[in-house]
């Protein structure tokens, strides 16, 4: 209906015209198609036109890791990470950020977070080299002062969310193939936690998350150990329980947009 719609870019290269954005559809039906257009060519444009409103207010936390403020939000939550060591690498949307294991992280503010028991979705995209050995944190989100957190990653070689002390949350099982992009994705309902590897859930429990606000979010590690040796892209942390078809489309639409 020529209405513009809320977007927020993440590459561009005007040499070859490759242009990746995140776009806000007011409605995407499952039972027709959906057309949106883009427009291009106008030279007048020179500035940036992104937006955070393209992030609802139940995203608390969106880190497209690519170029110059890799660790900035997309929210306007403001959750501006702090980067430690890590490295630009190709990501699975653009670019993304290579943590080698041992002193790379990104940390993060919690503004707008609520407590751990609220319901909620962590979802990153991963690939390494080597298996995760031993206890590493893909994501976490704690409160040390009160020995509370959702931690996502990989516990004794297999893909789990868990909580503060080692508890399993969800044991999505073996952790996936080497050299190749993985999406993880944990939900927690209020009653439920589920964990989701390429869109397919692995495993779920009714064992209840702690009850404490995080005060922090890491990327890479928990604050402080654990970290892990990987390339990541996208992560993010909402207040909304996503969907089994939620997580699979997001799962399709980001491995082959094409």
């Amino acid at each position: 209906n020529g209405s513009r719609l809320d977007h927020q870019l993440e590459y561009y290269d005007a040499s070859t015209g490759q242009y990746i954005a995140w776009v806000r559809i007011p409605v995407l039906s499952y039972t027709s198609v959906t057309t949106i257009r883009m427009m291009y060519g106008n030279q007048a444009v020179t500035s940036d036109p992104s937006v955070q409103s393209v992030w609802v207010s139940s995203y608390k936390g969106v880190w497209h890791l690519n170029g110059t403020a890799f660790a900035d939000d997309g929210t306007d939550n403001a959750n501006n990470g702090t980067n430690n060591a890590t490295t630009p690498v190709t990501g699975r949307i653009a670019g993304g950020r290579g943590f080698n294991g041992t002193t790379s992280y990104i940390m993060t503010p919690a503004n707008g977070f609520v407590d751990n028991d609220n319901n909620q979705t962590i979802s990153i995209w991963a690939n390494y080299s080597v298996t995760p050995s031993g206890n590493r944190n893909l994501m976490s989100f704690q409160n040390a002062a009160q020995s509370s957190a959702i931690q996502l990653g990989f516990r004794g070689g297999n893909a789990v969310a868990w909580k503060w002390g080692g508890t399993i949350l969800a044991d999505g099982g073996t952790a996936p193939s080497t050299n190749t992009w993985h999406y993880y994705v944990y939900v927690y309902d209020g009653t439920t936690s589920y964990i989701y590897i390429d869109g397919v859930l692995k495993g779920s429990s009714t064992v209840a998350p702690q009850t404490y606000k995080p005060t922090e979010g890491d990327i890479g590690r928990y604050n402080d150990g654990e970290y892990l040796a990987a390339n990541l892209d996208e992560a993010r942390f909402s207040m909304s329980p996503k969907s089994a078809g939620w997580v699979m489309t997001e799962y399709l639409n980001q491995n082959d947009p094409a």
